[in-house]
């Protein structure tokens, strides 16, 4: 599991970055405050998800890839799904020829041991897409609080920028 594991480990370091960046804000009023520490416990929370998955695929015995039967293992969710390898042959009776061809199909890793139910993330952005646009300009809620928690980071880092300079 060589690829996943180094994928986990560029994940782990984002987070340590992130979590240091929100922890060096200091302390901040109400209602920064609040989002100050939902921002720190979810990247602690991603850190450890990710920490104790790479270490479950270094503990891993056997192949480099899991059965879709363990697809809800969550011990391997970012271990590949499936290795088929299959050979086709292929006749031409006019021509007398034949000859073979070697088809290898790899899977990646998924979320089927999140059961998630409403779709996967390439569903839920298009349905980002298509929501409907109000009147007034206003984006659609889930959509507003991704841009407004984006504007308050990018405020607060031009405010640090500010004031450390």
């Amino acid at each position: 599991f060589t690829f996943p594991q180094q994928l986990l480990g560029v994940w782990i370091q984002e987070e340590k970055e992130l979590l240091q960046e929100v922890a060096g804000m200091g302390e901040l009023v109400e209602p920064w405050h609040s989002k100050q520490v939902q921002l720190l416990d979810r990247h602690l929370h991603l850190l450890h998800l990710y920490s104790q998955a790479s270490e479950n695929l270094a503990a891993h015995k056997g192949g480099f890839f899991k059965p879709s039967s363990r697809k809800n293992d969550r011990s391997l969710e970012f271990a590949p799904v499936n290795l088929h390898l299959q050979r086709m042959w292929v006749q031409n009776d006019t021509l007398k020829k034949c000859d073979f061809y070697d088809v290898v199909t790899v899977g990646a890793f998924t979320a089927h041991s999140h059961k998630n139910k409403n779709g996967g993330l390439i569903k839920l952005l298009q349905q980002l897409k298509e929501s409907p646009i109000k009147a007034n300009n206003n984006l659609t809620p889930g959509l507003d609080k991704i841009t407004m928690a984006f504007d308050a980071i990018q405020a607060i880092k031009q405010l640090r920028r500010e004031v450390v300079l």
